[in-house]
């Protein structure tokens, strides 16, 4: 474990998963200061299988404020693709989209409380430098 915390590739990768967190948060920051909600409609559940893993995503269709309609796939957790198949009804999902762009969306369930994304981004990176500055001190002692 130590060597580990010792690793510059380690500490390298703090920073970068920081940064692409501190990015996917401002991403729904946006999305909830600018977004809009729509109920998608469930046209299909696909699953996808890879050497040791299951993923599941869903087709989805809906329609903005503005009249277009909007065709996409929305990543879903084995247990909502479960609860999902069994449904002989219709199935839908709520999700904010952003007006400008309604490709850029979210399911309104997943949605964090504001900041909490932009905290944890910052506390990785934080980490991943305060690793690298003490490894380079520790070199010159």
């Amino acid at each position: 474990m130590f060597k580990l915390l010792r690793s510059s590739l380690f500490a390298y990768c703090l920073v970068a998963g920081g940064a692409f967190i501190l990015y996917t948060g401002q991403r729904a920051d946006r999305l909830r200061e600018h977004g809009k909600t729509a109920r998608a409609e469930i046209l299909k559940i696909e699953r996808e299988e890879r050497r040791r893993t299951r993923s599941y995503k869903a087709i989805i269709a809906f329609s903005t404020d503005d009249g277009r309609e909007v065709r996409d796939t929305l990543g879903l957790t084995e247990s909502q693709a479960a609860d999902m198949s069994g449904a002989s009804t219709r199935r839908y999902v709520d999700v904010i989209y952003l007006p400008e762009s309604p490709t850029t969306f979210l399911e309104a369930s997943r949605m964090t409380a504001p900041g909490v994304q932009r905290d944890v981004g910052v506390g990785f990176a934080l980490a991943g430098i305060g690793l690298l500055v003490i490894r380079r001190l520790s070199r010159r002692h």
